[in-house]
């Protein structure tokens, strides 16, 4: 469901027509995403050849003309349709982020909405309409005059095939990475979001959800499968105020193979990985800044010269 949710809240333009299917859509029309379903007819110019639908009662078919030249049209397919309301999805997570009176604020029409409200001692939650591949740079300006210098969440509706790295004080997530949606309509996942907003904007690495990529100075290490759940905790404990914390015990408690004996930070991780994390005496850390390439240890014992005499 929140897939679909997603989808129709990034196609546009605002107010594009959806054939409406009852067993599919219903569910989304009595949470509101969708309008009530009304009749329309696919109409083209004859003149000019434009094509479009639109939403029309029978008795004013008499009276439609083309938008675009005022020709006289050809009225095509009758059939059922329903439109997003694109109000809709940042006004709900709005009152989830604020109370159940909060309304967004937009920033950019139809792209950028401020979820919770504008003060100065809290972080500021922002809902950004993006596909993989959007412009940023007016996107951050915005950003910047809204919030200053002050920590920032922004929620994206798609994930970001290349976020912007550097920026310690603001974090980008995926929505489908912290809510999910039910009969009742979009429900942020209390538990993922509240850790957003409590992390310590004095970490000097970042690691957003869904903790596929640790980025430190300005440079990123890939992570998968049980190494992102091992790094989110150990980024929990940096954020907490420890320094170091036991690699065995983030070893249990990440998912690996609990049969499995575990007896160097090599098993879990490559070479390039320890070039953004240390470890030393069954405690590990994340460094401060990456290590040059030419300085990265070679994982095993050391190599022997050979004899030549």
């Amino acid at each position: 469901m929140l897939n679909r949710v997603i989808h129709w809240f990034e196609i546009g333009p605002v107010g594009t027509l959806l054939p409406y299917d009852n067993d599919a859509m219903e569910p989304f029309v009595v949470v509101g995403m969708l309008t009530e379903p009304k009749r329309a007819r696919h109409v083209e110019c004859r003149s000019c050849k434009l094509k479009k639908s639109l939403q029309i009662g029978v008795w004013d078919e008499r009276t439609v003309r083309c938008s675009r030249c005022a020709g006289v049209v050809t009225l095509g397919t009758e059939y059922l349709s329903v439109s997003v309301v694109e109000s809709w999805l940042p006004a709900s997570l709005a009152r989830q982020v604020e109370d159940l009176d909060a309304l967004p604020e937009t920033l950019i029409e139809g792209r950028l909405w401020r979820l919770s409200r504008a003060d100065a001692s809290r972080t500021c939650v922002y809902l950004l309409r993006t596909a993989l591949h959007p412009d940023l740079a007016p996107i951050l300006q915005a950003l910047e005059r809204d919030s200053g210098t002050r920590r920032r969440v922004v929620i994206t509706s798609s994930p970001l095939a290349s976020p912007p790295n550097g920026d310690p004080n603001q974090t980008f997530v995926a929505l489908n990475s912290i809510s999910h949606m039910d009969v009742e309509g979009i429900r942020l996942d209390t538990d993922k979001f509240l850790h957003l907003l409590r992390e310590d904007a004095t970490l000097w690495f970042d690691l957003p959800p869904p903790y596929n990529r640790l980025t430190l100075g300005g440079e990123s290490l890939e992570l998968r499968r049980n190494q992102r759940e091992f790094m989110r905790l150990l980024k929990e404990a940096h954020a907490s105020g420890q320094a170091t914390t036991s690699w065995r015990a983030l070893v249990e408690r990440a998912g690996y193979d609990t049969d499995y004996n575990y007896t160097s930070m090599w098993q879990l991780f490559s070479k390039n990985a320890s070039r953004f994390i240390a470890w030393s005496k069954g405690e590990v850390w994340i460094r401060r800044a990456p290590e040059p390439r030419s300085a990265t240890p070679r994982a095993g014992p050391p190599r022997r010269k050979k004899d030549i005499s």
